[in-house]
């Protein structure tokens, strides 16, 4: 394990629309000592044609390369890993971004979201204070059809088994990580074949609350969550009972009785 290396896991399924502005912000942490994984999970849009574009016109490279700040291109001392194989879904691909990581600590990012420059170095001294604490979250700017400014509250394990307050995008030491099954894929299907899935990141907190690591914050809007019409949330939302019954079954130690 790398101590103080961050990797930056970026699971990515047909989001030409939105994985510039997403891979750019990881790119551009203030924070030096991390890489970033891409997982492309089987895209048939033009998502990989993007980031190759991004790759030649910032001199990025899949190897260490530190580019020239007076070209106006991003200065990276890290790696950009990239995976590709076929589609088999947002927690496999997580699970298998942070395997190939060597990093003290995991950042999951979204293909539709972005974070500020300053993510990286405002989270990890929250994280460096107390070797407890196995998350630090900070607060979430949702963009697109609402922008509302949302604090972490699921700040103890009694307040997550009520709802899922944690920003999926979080720092993760990989130890507390290592120690749960990984990213677990829950869904339920419909009319007997359509799979809604969701709730993937929930069941990942209580994984690691319940086990005595403790949640760290900064009340700064350093995550920016985008809202659309159609996404895996609102999906979910729609069969929340359903997917609230599953991640029960996959904790029988918090709910005994399902």
């Amino acid at each position: 394990m790398n101590p103080g290396k961050v990797n930056i896991i970026i699971p990515v399924f047909n989001q030409e629309q939105y994985i510039q502005q997403c891979l750019s912000s990881a790119l551009a942490q203030t924070y030096r000592h991390f890489d970033v994984t891409l997982i492309n999970d089987g895209s048939t849009d033009h998502t990989m044609q993007i980031v190759n574009e991004m790759i030649d016109r910032w001199n990025v490279e899949v190897r260490p390369k530190i580019a020239n700040p007076t070209d106006g291109k991003w200065i990276f001392e890290g790696k950009l890993n990239i995976i590709s194989r076929e589609n088999r879904g947002l927690s496999e691909s997580r699970n298998e971004g942070i395997r190939a990581g060597d990093g003290e600590f995991i950042l999951p990012l979204d293909s539709d979201d972005w974070i500020e420059p300053n993510y990286l170095e405002k989270t990890i001294p929250k994280m460096m204070e107390d070797t407890h604490i196995g998350i630090v979250s900070t607060d979430m700017q949702y963009e697109g059809l609402l922008h509302n400014r949302i604090p972490p509250m699921g700040l103890s394990l009694a307040h997550e088994m009520q709802s899922n307050d944690l920003p999926v995008c979080s720092l993760i030491r990989r130890t507390a990580w290592e120690q749960t099954p990984g990213y677990e894929t829950i869904f339920v299907e419909v009319a007997g074949s359509t799979k809604i899935l969701g709730y993937e990141d929930w069941c990942m907190w209580l994984s690691i609350l319940k086990r005595g690591w403790k949640v760290g914050v900064i009340n700064e809007p350093l995550f920016h969550y985008r809202v659309k019409p159609v996404s895996m949330i609102t999906q979910a939302t729609t069969k929340h009972k359903g997917l609230v019954r599953m991640v029960h079954l996959l904790h029988p130690d918090l709910w005994p009785n399902g």
